[in-house]
């Protein structure tokens, strides 16, 4: 098959191995339909996650809905929750579970406990390890405009025909 050494997620979900996930605390600064950041944060504790995704440029093969190229500063944020329906403590941070794809403006993923390290890939290179990281668009300090490159995409960037 042509999958270039991919596989899906779900296809985890049927594999017998140990895999305990650190807990991770997701706070997250949503933006509306136009792409504009909202005011209030939303933020999920303790999540237990086999994936987490955050692009602004969509990729072939992601996951959920990935955000327009031609909205600036937009991110999406894609999670894979594991399902901890067992735990009743944390039901009302079941968001993420409910609703895996997000669009953000900027978002902060840290450990419940400083000593927890995680891993992280940018651009297929591993980094870390890491407690706390804080994903946002990159702004110039002397003018205040976000940065931008030109990226190409293969998505149609907007709806012209």
């Amino acid at each position: 098959n042509n999958n270039d050494n991919k596989y899906d997620d779900d296809d985890l979900d049927d594999l017998d191995f140990d895999y305990q996930p650190i807990p991770l605390d997701i706070e997250w600064q949503p933006v509306d339909m136009l792409g504009r950041a909202q005011i209030q944060t939303i933020d999920q504790k303790s999540q237990s996650l086999n994936a987490l995704s955050l692009s602004s440029c969509p990729r072939w093969g992601d996951k959920g809905f990935p955000a327009s190229p031609d909205k600036a500063g937009v991110i999406h944020l894609y999670t894979k929750v594991i399902d901890t329906s067992k735990k009743k403590k944390f039901q009302e941070y079941a968001l993420l579970k409910n609703e895996p794809s997000q669009h953000v403006r900027s978002c902060i993923v840290q450990s419940n406990r400083q000593s927890d390290k995680f891993f992280i890939m940018v651009d297929d290179q591993i980094y870390g390890k890491f407690s706390r990281i804080k994903i946002q668009p990159m702004i110039d300090p002397t003018t205040k405009d976000q940065v931008f490159m030109p990226i190409r995409t293969f998505f149609p960037v907007n709806n012209v025909v």
